[in-house]
């Protein structure tokens, strides 16, 4: 029931049922806990130390971590897992297909997923295209807490998160 006291006007009162939907609730519900789900991070980088070194910063603040070495695996653990990544970690310089390109096709399959583009060589034009497509960037070297808070700003902080 909703009541108005408008001044010197009588009092407005009047009452408002809205169904409740169990088909939007269970939509709802479902929504929230894909999104629950989808708190991987996607690393693809061509150096091997590199993408151990971030899985494991990534892995101790509690985010599962698929690593990559190329543009093609990176799709492969797309295809068998991609519903649970929330991030992909990009290095935009890579042998056969480049970082841009995968952005791309990440994109093409799944526009929810957050990119972030990783390089040591992030001329103007890259930033142009990384902001241009969505895509956040940070320089090699960065500051590991960069990284960590960047990832809980787009992901969301798994402490913070509830069942």
């Amino acid at each position: 029931m909703v009541r108005a006291n408008l001044a010197s006007k009588p009092i407005i009162a009047m009452t408002i049922d809205a169904p409740v939907l169990p088909e939007v609730t269970k939509l709802w519900k479902k929504s929230v806990r894909e999104e629950k789900l989808r708190k991987g991070v996607l690393i693809v980088d061509d150096e091997p130390a590199f993408c151990d070194m971030i899985a494991e910063v990534i892995s101790a603040i509690g985010y599962k971590t698929w690593k990559t070495h190329s543009a093609e695996a990176a799709m492969q653990a797309w295809a068998r897992d991609g519903g649970e990544m929330g991030l992909a970690l990009v290095d935009v310089v890579m042998p056969a297909v480049d970082g841009l390109t995968l952005i791309a096709e990440l994109r093409r399959r799944d526009p929810r997923i957050q990119i972030v583009l990783v390089s040591g060589r992030l001329d103007e034009d890259t930033r142009w295209l990384a902001s241009e497509s969505g895509c956040l960037f940070v320089s090699k070297p960065f500051e590991v807490s960069e990284l960590t808070e960047l990832i809980e700003e787009l992901l969301g902080s798994l402490s913070s998160s509830t069942d």
